[in-house]
């Protein structure tokens, strides 16, 4: 669950990422990036501070070794 105090640390792209990801399940960045209309270095620093906050993870992407797939590490509920 995303706490008052990190949802007004996230900006409105990672917001929205996570509404993604929870609507799609596990996605590449580039397919994030494509989905929300942003570049893919906007999508690597939303990545970087929900990670930071615990929000979500990468995984290896198992079509392609050097891809990874962003995942939500818990259900997040506003």
């Amino acid at each position: 669950m995303i706490r008052q105090k990190q949802k007004k640390q996230l900006t409105p792209t990672a917001m929205k990422m996570i509404e993604l990801l929870e609507r799609n399940g596990p996605m590449r960045p580039k397919d994030i990036a494509e989905q929300l209309g942003v570049s893919r270095r906007t999508v690597s620093k939303a990545i970087k501070v929900l990670h930071e906050q615990g929000i979500v993870q990468e995984v290896p992407y198992l079509m392609d070794v050097r891809g990874k797939v962003i995942i939500l590490k818990k259900q997040v509920k506003e």
